[in-house]
């Protein structure tokens, strides 16, 4: 390990690894190269893409030589250095599209989740999650945190993003502060409900919005539905496509990260990040 890489896995193990060893993610040094540090990141991508941001502000303030920092995941190569901006909304696409297949969704597809180019209009690139990726509380982080400053500093994008999941909001043409009032405080409260550790199957009306059993069948083992439950809010949209899971009279039991290595009690889980 040269003396760069001894000063970055310093900086990480001091201030980086922790969070993202408590939230079942790993990094570690895999190059540098002219001043360009790239770390191959394993287990949960919520663990390490929402703080993508930060891990390059704090790496390149404490190691000074380190000009810039990419992320990778196990069997995929560094990306080549950013592009000019790409011209005409096609071009754009395709360059956001080949970063998203390259860089993010190989890092997510372990956890059954997927990133797509909706479209590019007026310099906007919008962007679809898909699979796992749908109700996940820490989508919005990644997106804001991960993707976006990936894809600016790749692809050269100087637009701003949205996701296709308010195309329905902005229809409506609705006033912003009215979405807000209107939305946020439901979202953040069905958001909190869904994750609650209860296990109300809510009845007749599980059909009609997702509650905390329908949402935790969502990340059990692929066997035991894991691969259902996709809707975020409304379930109809599952009973749609056929992915509603909702099995009478049984209740999620396998679930929880990749790693099986991980401390399954709540103690060791604490102590865990200590112990590296």
């Amino acid at each position: 390990m040269t003396g760069l890489a001894r000063q970055v896995m310093a900086v990480l193990e001091r201030s980086i690894l922790p969070s993202v060893i408590a939230r079942g993610g790993a990094i570690r040094v895999a190059s540098v190269t002219d001043g360009v540090l790239t770390l191959e990141v394993t287990g949960s991508p919520g663990a390490v893409l929402p703080l993508a941001s930060r891990i390059q502000a704090q790496i390149r303030a404490a190691v000074p030589a380190i000009t810039s920092v990419q992320l990778i995941t196990p069997g995929t190569t560094p990306a080549e250095p950013a592009a000019p901006a790409p011209h005409g909304a096609a071009a754009l696409a395709e360059a956001a599209r080949r970063i998203l297949d390259t860089q993010i969704n190989p890092a997510i597809a372990a956890h059954r989740g997927h990133v797509a180019v909706a479209g590019v209009t007026d310099g906007w690139v919008r962007i679809r999650l898909e699979g796992g990726c749908q109700g996940c509380s820490l989508a919005e982080v990644t997106i804001r945190q991960g993707i976006e400053p990936l894809l600016r500093s790749r692809a050269a994008v100087a637009a701003p993003f949205m996701l296709a999941a308010f195309a329905a909001v902005a229809l409506l043409r609705l006033p912003l502060p009215w979405v807000l009032v209107a939305l946020g405080p439901f979202t953040v409260a069905h958001s909190a409900f869904m994750h609650a550790n209860l296990n109300w199957t809510l009845g007749p009306f599980k059909y009609v919005i997702a509650g905390p059993v329908f949402h935790r069948w969502h990340h059990t083992a692929a066997e035991r539905g894991g691969e259902k439950n996709f809707a975020s809010t409304f379930p109809l949209i599952d009973l749609a496509f056929g992915t509603f899971y909702m099995p009478e009279n049984s209740l999620p039991d396998a679930y929880g990260i990749a790693d099986r290595s991980f401390p399954p009690t709540f103690g060791a889980q604490m102590l865990y990040p200590f112990k590296q």
